[in-house]
């Protein structure tokens, strides 16, 4: 795993100066992302300004058994999270990409879903079979499907996924270069926005991902016209499903949701957008592209998830040394 921490960087720049206990929380949950705590992690989490309060809670977690807030949290939320996960694990291989699905109802998720279409979010799955999974703020991470089940169940709502994979599969060796140019990208900044005919130093998490398998020769956007110009959606990049992976934990082949989005709203946004989009020669698709940064701001704080709380006595100490019998 690459030693960066700028995804850890990228979290810290949106959250209080100096860090409050559900800042403390955020930073903790996304260092355990990656599996465990790596030291280097550990001492920057130490030199942070914080509160008092904060300081007693970071001090606590840095002294216990390394545990996920958020994995807790959802998990004592939704019985069926971890009947999910399993199901990932059994029917994901590396190399596949997996979709993410929010039945939620209420703003934004209603208008993603009426633009992009039902699968709002896409991961791939890496060779020792945790998945990069880009978000906003942290950009381009690496998390276990445990820690991507927790993530987006909380940030997203996702109760639904969909495993699909390119035709023809990946091949080991294809699998492994992809891994290394996904540990590559951590730290890399999310942005809703990018034309994929130009480089893009912001990346969604549609645009990694399609990114990555066409560096192994699988041009997921080849088999069909993008829904917007300005964007790499993830059902642009939606290759033959494998499994589909419900609330509840079952898995289910046929009766796939349609990836098309329905509705006259998303139509409208995106006959306006290919609108804009041909009058390319005064320069408005650059203008478009340059408003990545704060309508990718905007849009994603109205999907901030409630704060993450945790109680301290509920942590168990680090196993320490065994005693001598003296």
């Amino acid at each position: 795993m690459a030693t960066t921490l700028r995804h850890l960087e990228n979290l810290r720049a949106t959250l209080p100066h100096p860090l409050d206990r559900p800042g403390v929380l955020e930073l903790w949950t996304l260092i355990l992302h990656e599996g465990g705590v790596r030291p280097e992690a550990a001492a920057w989490l130490r030199t942070l300004p914080v509160t008092s309060e904060a300081a007693a809670l970071r001090e606590a977690l840095l002294a216990s058994a390394p545990c996920n807030p958020e994995w807790e949290a959802e998990q004592a939320r939704d019985v069926a999270l971890g009947r999910r996960v399993a199901a990932l694990r059994a029917h994901a291989r590396p190399g596949d990409l997996v979709f993410w699905r929010s039945l939620e109802r209420g703003f934004p998720w209603w208008v993603m879903r009426a633009v992009y279409g039902p699968w709002m979010h896409v991961s791939v799955v890496l060779a020792d079979g945790r998945l990069l999974d880009p978000y906003w703020p942290e950009g381009a991470v690496i998390v276990t499907p445990e820690a991507a089940m927790a993530k987006n169940a909380r940030r997203i709502r996702a109760t639904e996924l969909l495993v699909a994979r390119p035709s023809p599969a990946l091949a080991p060796e294809a699998v492994a270069r992809l891994t290394v140019a996904a540990e590559a990208l951590v730290g890399r900044p999310y942005g809703l926005l990018s034309s994929p005919e130009q480089p893009a130093a912001a990346a969604s998490c549609a645009r990694n991902a399609w990114e990555l398998l066409r560096a192994e020769g699988v041009d997921l956007l080849a088999t069909r016209a993008r829904l917007l110009n300005c964007t790499i959606s993830p059902r642009d990049i939606l290759p033959a499903p494998v499994a589909w992976i419900q609330a509840d934990g079952s898995v289910a082949r046929d009766g796939v949701p349609e990836a098309e989005p329905e509705g006259a709203f998303g139509a409208l946004v995106r006959w306006v957008e290919q609108g804009w989009w041909r009058l390319s020669s005064l320069g408005l698709d650059r203008l478009l592209l340059g408003l990545d940064g704060p309508l990718t701001v905007a849009f994603m704080r109205w999907m901030t998830p409630a704060p993450l709380g945790w109680d301290e006595a509920a942590l168990r100490p680090e196993p320490g040394p065994p005693q001598g019998s003296g």
